[in-house]
C-alpha cells in the first residue's frame, strides 16, 4: 500500500469503528484525512458535509486498490467498505445536511453503487448456488422453448386471440347449454350401449 491508500485505508477504518450515537462522535477534517478526537476538547463543529471530499477520495482509492490485492484481502477490504457505508448512512439519517450542491448523501448513494459492483465482480459465489442458477436458467429457457412451440401449434386457449368478448349472461347461458348437451350425449350413448346388448 502506498501513502494515499494507506490514509484511505485508515479513513475508512476510522469510519466503520465510529459509534451509533451521533452525539459522541467528533472528527476533525484536514483535507482527505479523517481524525477522531476527545469529546472533552471542543464540541462537534464539523458540518456532516465536510466529509464529502475524503469520503470519495477513501472509497475510490480503495475500489482502485481492490482491483490490484490478493483474494484475502480483497474480503476484508469489501468488508470494511460495507461498514464504513453503514456509519455514515446512519449519520447521513440522522444529521441534518446543509445546502451545498453535491451532499454527503448523494455521494454515498453513488459508492453504494459502485462498493456492489465491485461486490458482485469479486465475491466468491458458493458452488451450491453456482448449480442453482444454472439449473434454474436451464429450466426458464427450456420452459420458453416449449411455451413458443405450443404457441406455433396454436394448442392452447390462453394463446389463442379471441375475436369476441362474451357478457356475463351469455357465458353462463353457454355453460348451461354444454351442460345440457353433454348430458344429451351421455343418454344417446347409454341408449346405444343398452341396444347393443
Amino acid at each position: 500500500m502506498n501513502k494515499q491508500t494507506s490514509l484511505a485505508y485508515d479513513n475508512l477504518e476510522l469510519l466503520s469503528e465510529l459509534p451509533q450515537d451521533k452525539d459522541s462522535i467528533r472528527l476533525v477534517i484536514d483535507k482527505n484525512k479523517i481524525s477522531s478526537v476527545q469529546p472533552s476538547f471542543f464540541d462537534s463543529m464539523f458540518d456532516i458535509n465536510d466529509l464529502r471530499d475524503p469520503v470519495n477520495f477513501s472509497f475510490m482509492r480503495m475500489l482502485h486498490y481492490i482491483d490490484e490485492c490478493d483474494d484475502d484481502e480483497r474480503e476484508i477490504l469489501l468488508d470494511l467498505l460495507n461498514d464504513a457505508l453503514d456509519v455514515l448512512f446512519y449519520l447521513v439519517n440522522h444529521v441534518k445536511e446543509g445546502d451545498k450542491e453535491a451532499t454527503l448523501s448523494e455521494v454515498l448513494h453513488d459508492m453504494d453503487y459502485l462498493v456492489a459492483k465491485y461486490q458482485k465482480k469479486y465475491r466468491k459465489i458458493p458452488f451450491c448456488s453456482k448449480v442453482a442458477n444454472y439449473f434454474d436458467e436451464k429450466l426458464n429457457h427450456l420452459l420458453d422453448q416449449v411455451t413458443e412451440s405450443l404457441s406455433h401449434c396454436q394448442r392452447y386457449l390462453y394463446m389463442t386471440p379471441t375475436g369476441y368478448e362474451l357478457s356475463l349472461e351469455e357465458a353462463d347461458s353457454e355453460v348451461v347449454d354444454a351442460g345440457s348437451e353433454v348430458e344429451a350425449e351421455a343418454k344417446e350413448d347409454s341408449d346405444a350401449s343398452n341396444k347393443n346388448d
